[in-house]
């Protein structure tokens, strides 16, 4: 589960970003309930992450699923300012997901060789530290070690695409 409270963790401002994005009626504290709910709904029915190929759209339409029935409970009327048609994907949802794998793709290769081994390996393929430790004979703290300057380096790198954190990173 450590691994499934680390993804939830790790997104949790992107998943917020997400749902206010989708749910623009939604307040802070609603999409954190949200993310929170989704969390422990995945907890309880014992979901194995290792099964998962999509784990981040897999996440996203739990979430969706997850605020279409808080609005349902609330009875308040689900916002539909998405586009219909295409499935609530804009042209411009497209053209930003697409940057960001562009800008995501150059910033993980700007990290060092083994940070960004562990990076790939942990966040993208989803192999857990213990697998990985026992692959490269690491110790898993300093796979660890490696992610989190790993993640800190992308964060920097990626800050221009979140608008609250870009801020806070320039110092």
């Amino acid at each position: 589960m450590s691994n499934l409270s680390q993804i939830f963790g790790d997104g949790f401002d992107g998943y917020k970003r997400y749902l206010k994005r989708k749910f623009s009626t939604l307040n802070d504290f609603e999409a954190e309930d949200i993310i929170q709910q989704t969390a422990m709904k995945f907890i309880y029915k014992g979901g194995d992450l290792a099964a998962i190929h999509q784990i981040s759209a897999y996440i996203k339409t739990s979430l969706s699923n997850t605020a279409k029935d808080y609005f349902k409970k609330q009875d308040r009327e689900v916002p539909s300012e998405m586009d219909e048609e295409n499935g609530g994907i804009t042209d411009g949802d497209i053209l930003l997901e697409t940057e960001m794998k562009q800008a995501l793709k150059a910033a993980i290769l700007k990290l060092d060789e083994k940070s960004r081994f562990v990076f790939v390996e942990t966040v993208i393929r989803g192999t857990d530290y213990k697998t990985l430790s026992e692959k490269t004979g690491e110790p898993i703290g300093t796979l660890l070690a490696r992610k989190k300057r790993a993640v800190v380096k992308l964060k920097k790198i990626m800050s221009e695409y979140f608008d609250d954190e870009g801020e806070q990173d320039n110092e």
